[in-house]
């Protein structure tokens, strides 16, 4: 355990006896013993020193420290216990005393501890990293705010706040926090890389290949950071560069699973030599044959296996990675494959197995099994699970969408509360862009933009678009004028629409209405005759969208291309026809709930269908 501080900077209490310069050496040789790894060393000259000094608190901490470096816990706790009896406000034992309570997975003794010092920065500190990792990222965010508010010179606070707050999905927030940690400590490249991931989820691509590359010239080497570049140059429409760079990360690290997902991903949609899935998941394929121990990566492969439609080399994989007969992730993952495969019965013991270790902690499992009962006609207990999932997870945007899929089934009137496809969707035109005379020299300005960044031979795996393109990266904040002005237009076009909907506290939807929205998510489809997306959702999403830059033209009575609202995913789909149709024409807007399912029909046209899209959430509060 590395001390929290080498030194106790705090008002001494009578009961605390100062060390003697000879002390003090000898306490200092012990955490030199200490930092070289030599902990029954550092041992043996923490108790010489508090054989002479028992009623010193640094020498009592040192004792407790050097114990707990060499298993002696017990008696760690006796010799913690005495320090901060000793100095009972120092928020430097407290610090190392629950640096030791959270190793000895006791994180609420912990938390209490130092929440007892909220004018120390590096308790704060600590508190928020703990409280992060314990899942409690508002109070973790308070914590960090308030350690740098403290300590403004605290690259470390900044870095943890910065981190936090990517957490909770507060990007631009975290950016702030981040560009904070890198003015104070620019030699950091901790600082530069956090910096440069949070950048490029805002779009903003040579900011974010700009602290990449700064990261790099200060010695980082990991594979995450490689990684990132080479998603960057994806985006940035360099896909022959990211192609080769995914090589090369894939052979220098060859058990970073990232690395090889990416690698099969932009093998499958960049290279033009590729005919099957099955040849870009050699190399994957390849890696977790040879790292049988490494389950992420026989997960990883397991994973695309399954979006490649190939369920049965996927139950295979997930056999081979079974940890025991009774492992729950194998069992939840394989039921799926054998659902794939028609294997319903079979899907349905290994589903039932699982359920008994996830019970409802887990809402993809929880959906996943009612899908599984959906397909299988079991109506009524993918009832009581989606009851059960949308009531623990009420902002889940799969969870409602499976209940309005029940409600129509059901012949259910809340079905029309959930899903108005009048009331809960737009079909606009979008507000001229700023510095273009007309939406038609717009559109052509965007078609410009967009065009180039479509070099991809084919979709990406898991993902709706079938026979089309999607670009990489999130498309709105990239520092382009048209981009930027195209950005603009929507936050008008959406504020004006939400403005006109009505108040609902008990809608999934309606509830969590705000006149200020931040984008998650942001891309651009371009699809080929025959073209078209399959029905699907968006989970990351809270209100989704669909604007169209160039489509083919079509007789007034003709949906070929068209948004179909409304109709489900999977076999019960199949029997149900869309609730409501949308056309799509060059300059509108159609906005909808993100737990809505569309799709889009298949068209026939030697020219292509441009869109871009984004999804939205409410804005920071």
């Amino acid at each position: 355990m590395t001390p929290a501080s080498t030194h106790l900077k705090v008002s001494m209490s009578p009961r605390h006896q100062p060390l003697s310069p000879q002390q003090a050496r000898l306490r200092a040789d012990a955490l030199q013993h200490l930092a070289q790894g030599q902990a029954q060393q550092a041992l043996a000259l923490a108790r010489t020193l508090v054989a002479s000094a028992a009623s010193s608190a640094d020498a009592q901490l040192l004792l407790a420290i050097t114990l707990s470096e060499t298993g002696a816990d017990r008696e760690a706790e006796l010799a913690f216990a005495r320090a901060s009896a000793l100095l009972p406000n120092s928020d430097v034992v407290a610090q190392n005393h629950a640096a030791w309570l959270g190793r000895m997975n006791r994180a609420g003794e912990a938390i209490a501890l130092l929440s007892r010092f909220p004018r120390s920065a590096g308790a704060s500190r600590q508190l928020g990293l703990l409280l992060q990792q314990q899942g409690d990222i508002k109070r973790s965010v308070e914590a960090l705010r308030r350690a740098v508010t403290i300590d403004p010179a605290s690259g470390d606070a900044w870095r943890a706040l910065g981190s936090a707050l990517r957490a909770s999905d507060k990007l631009e927030s975290a950016d702030e926090a981040f560009a904070k940690a890198c003015a104070t400590q620019s030699a950091n490249a901790d600082n530069w890389f956090n910096r440069g991931a949070v950048l490029r989820l805002l779009g903003q691509i040579e900011a974010s290949m700009s602290c990449m590359q700064q990261a790099r010239a200060l010695g980082d080497d990991r594979p995450e950071l490689h990684n990132a570049i080479n998603g960057l140059l994806a985006d940035a429409g360099r896909v022959g560069d990211a192609l080769a760079g995914a090589k090369l990360v894939a052979r220098r690290f060859p058990s970073f699973v990232q690395g090889l997902e990416t690698l099969t991903q932009m093998s499958w949609e960049y290279s033009p030599t590729v005919s099957t899935a099955d040849d870009v998941m050699a190399p994957l394929r390849a890696a977790a044959a040879a790292q049988p121990a490494n389950r992420s990566l026989c997960l990883a492969l397991v994973r695309l296996q399954m979006q490649a439609g190939q369920f049965e080399r996927a139950l295979d994989s997930v056999e081979r990675s079974r940890l025991h007969p009774a492992d729950p992730v194998a069992d939840w993952i394989s039921a799926e494959c054998l659902g794939g495969l028609g294997q319903h019965d079979e899907a349905d013991i290994r589903f039932r197995r699982a359920a008994v270790y996830f019970g409802d902690q887990n809402v993809d499992f929880l959906n996943a099994h009612i899908r599984h009962c959906l397909n299988t006609q079991r109506i009524d207990q993918a009832m009581s699970l989606a009851t059960l999932a949308t009531s623990r997870y009420p902002d889940h945007q799969e969870s409602w969408a499976h209940m309005s899929t029940l409600w129509r089934l059901a012949g259910d009137e809340r079905e029309h509360w959930l899903c108005d496809y009048q009331a809960h969707v737009a079909d606009l035109e979008l507000s001229l862009p700023k510095g273009f005379a007309t939406l038609e020299r717009f559109l052509d300005a965007l078609s410009d933009v967009l065009d180039p960044l479509h070099g991809a031979y084919r979709q990406p795996l898991g993902q709706s678009v079938r026979n089309g393109s999607q670009t990489s990266g999130r498309l709105l904040g990239r520092n382009d004028p048209t981009l930027m002005a195209f950005h603009a237009a929507i936050q008008t076009t959406v504020t004006g629409w939400l403005a006109r909907l009505p108040d609902d506290a008990r809608h999934p939807f309606l509830r969590r209405k705000q006149q200020r929205t931040r984008v998650v998510g942001s891309w651009s489809v371009k699809l080929q005759s025959g073209g078209h997306h399959s029905q699907h959702i968006h989970p990351d999403g809270w209100l989704s969208s669909a604007f169209y830059v160039s489509v083919p033209e079509t007789p007034a009575d003709d949906t070929a291309g068209w948004l179909a609202l409304g109709q489900p995913l999977g076999p019960i789909g199949a029997a149900l026809s869309p609730r409501r149709l949308i056309r799509a024409v060059p300059g509108r807007l159609a906005l909808f709930p993100s737990y809505f399912w569309h799709g889009t029909i298949a068209f026939r046209s030697a020219q292509p269908r441009l869109t871009a899209a984004f999804d939205l959430q409410p804005a920071e509060r």
